[in-house]
């Protein structure tokens, strides 16, 4: 299960969807607001004529665009601030992908995320545990991507990414975890090791290797082994 992008009709209709539950009392005195005003102001001059055949009408036509403008404003903002309300209130999840010389060779997707002030620490501390409690080395400059709403489960999160560019490959991708074994040579390195977050608990472990070709990551643990024996 991935998380995949939020559409623009979908996004829309979940704004509407929260800002009606949060603000119905409002909603509903506003509507009616807007119907007395449209009886007052567009049928009844229109059934009276006052509206082409009064003294003034185009000072009388300008008066309501200007207050229809003003209206159409005000809802514009208020829309501003419901999808603001409504991107804080979303779950948040985070997408880690680990740089080395320019190639993907770990990822981790579909992270729970706590806060937004996380994203770097908790982008070092999942790295840290796909490389098995390794410290890895890398570049300063984490790069943290526009966070954006995407579909989880059939419910909407906030999705951020993060990337972090390795100046060294983890053991995990070395001959062993020195690099030096020559017994271990013709063992079998991953080309990305890929974590998949199904929940808070349970993770998929992928290892996709040169030749494309993706196994769990006990089968190929377990491979390795047997290679060592």
């Amino acid at each position: 299960m991935e998380s995949r992008e939020l559409s623009w009709l979908g996004k829309q209709g979940a704004i509407i969807c929260f800002g009606g539950k949060r603000y119905c009392p409002v909603l509903l005195v506003l509507m009616g607001l807007i119907l007395w005003y449209l009886y007052v102001t567009l049928f009844k001059n229109y059934a009276d004529r006052s509206l082409v055949a009064g003294d003034e009408p185009i000072l009388n036509v300008i008066e309501h665009v200007v207050t229809f403008a003003t209206f159409l404003t005000a809802l514009y903002i208020g829309y501003i601030e419901t999808a603001r309300d409504w991107l804080a209130s979303l779950p948040k999840k985070v997408d880690v992908e680990f740089l080395h010389d320019g190639d993907v060779v770990m990822e981790c997707k579909d992270a729970y995320l706590a806060g937004e002030a996380d994203v770097r620490a908790w982008a070092q501390q999942i790295g840290r545990q796909m490389a098995f409690g390794e410290d890895l080395k890398f570049l300063p400059n984490i790069q943290i991507h526009q966070p954006r709403p995407e579909l989880f489960a059939k419910k909407a999160v906030l999705k951020f990414r993060a990337t972090v560019v390795l100046t060294a490959l983890p053991g995990i991708f070395k001959n062993d975890a020195a690099g030096r074994s020559e017994q271990n040579a013709n063992v079998k390195k991953p080309k990305t090791v890929s974590w998949i977050c199904q929940n808070e608990r349970d993770i998929v472990q992928v290892v996709i290797m040169p030749d494309g070709t993706k196994i769990s990551w006990d089968d190929f643990t377990t491979t390795s082994n047997d290679n060592k024996k």
